[in-house]
């Protein structure tokens, strides 16, 4: 059997989709519908197999409430989203969903 040669980029981020996703209570399916990508595709990208190209992480960071560089580094890079970046990058790394969840649920009632 081969053995893959994985990207530890890949998986971090996947892992993170992952939980983002999960903590939004959507199945592989319904995400990727979301997303606008297959989802053995999104089985890829979670599992860590697959990289993403610059237009499904937008795409996913979109769908999740968060910025691209908390999916690829697990941090809000300050000066390089709004202002919200910078509020959710005041919370500890694992309460981060739960912000991006609390914030979507404020969106859709204003």
């Amino acid at each position: 059997m081969k053995k893959e040669n994985v990207n530890p980029i890949y998986i971090e981020a996947g892992k993170r989709i992952c939980q983002l996703r999960q903590s939004k209570k959507l199945s592989r399916d319904q995400f990727a519908a979301m997303a606008q990508i297959s989802d053995k595709f999104l089985y890829e990208i979670e599992s860590g197999r697959k990289g993403i190209s610059a237009a499904n992480l937008l795409k996913i960071a979109n769908v999740l409430g968060v910025s691209c560089d908390y999916i690829l580094t697990g941090q809000c890079v300050k000066g390089t989203d709004d202002n919200m970046s910078d509020i959710v990058s005041l919370f500890k790394d694992r309460d981060v969903p739960k912000v991006s969840k609390l914030l979507n649920a404020i969106a859709e009632m204003i």
